[in-house]
């Protein structure tokens, strides 16, 4: 059994130079799965998509500024855009952890308020 860990940061440099800078990056098996950013400002959500096999462990973890007014809610999504499950309390770290249902696409959404 696999485990997806989404790793969030202020900063990260990458290889890639179509997207040299991220704030996420998706990782299983020591392989970069996929890397994005979360632009509150253009329109407060920011979307990371992965893939993981029937029974891997997917894991979440998102550290922020909860200072107010600041709000952000965490949610896993499957293929079909069912949220699977949310991290929508207060506080820092918000923290996702399930074992994934099927094998398929996996959707991560950060929304800001």
């Amino acid at each position: 059994m696999s485990k997806v860990t989404v790793y969030l940061a202020r900063r990260v440099r990458t290889m890639d130079p179509g997207r040299p800078v991220a704030q996420a990056v998706a990782v299983m098996d020591g392989r970069v799965l996929s890397t994005g950013t979360l632009n509150a400002v253009t329109d407060g959500q920011d979307w990371y998509t992965f893939s993981a096999a029937a029974g891997d462990r997917i894991s979440a973890v998102v550290n922020w500024d909860p200072t107010p007014p600041n709000q952000l809610s965490v949610d896993l999504l499957n293929s079909e855009g069912v949220v699977l499950q949310s991290a929508s309390a207060t506080g820092t770290p918000k923290t996702i952890t399930l074992t994934a249902p099927s094998t398929g696409t996996y959707y991560l959404r950060l929304t800001t308020t």
